[in-house]
């Protein structure tokens, strides 16, 4: 099974309560994009979140953003890495 291919073509069913947000180029910049999601977003357990790359690298918290993401998908938040974190963790370590 070639994980990536797989994930790529899952289909994921549109939630029947929640929203759906979609966030970028995060760079980094976990302060920021931790305000985005519980207060600008207040994203809920119910809404689902894709995250399309370029998490780390420019900002000053690399490990906090990588941090906060697997800590949302270990606590049953429906977010989407589009692109693996465990690549970026790589990079981090």
């Amino acid at each position: 099974i070639d994980y990536q291919t797989d994930m790529l073509f899952q289909k994921i069913p549109k939630p029947s309560k929640g929203r759906r947000f979609v966030i970028s180029d995060i760079h980094g910049c976990a302060k920021t994009f931790q305000k985005l999601v519980n207060e600008k977003l207040r994203l809920t357990k119910e809404d689902q979140l894709f995250l399309l790359g370029d998490y780390i690298n420019r900002g000053p918290d690399n490990t906090g953003v990588i941090d906060f993401i697997i800590d949302l998908q270990n606590t049953d938040y429906q977010v989407f890495a589009l692109t693996p974190v465990r690549n970026s963790i790589k990079v981090v370590s």
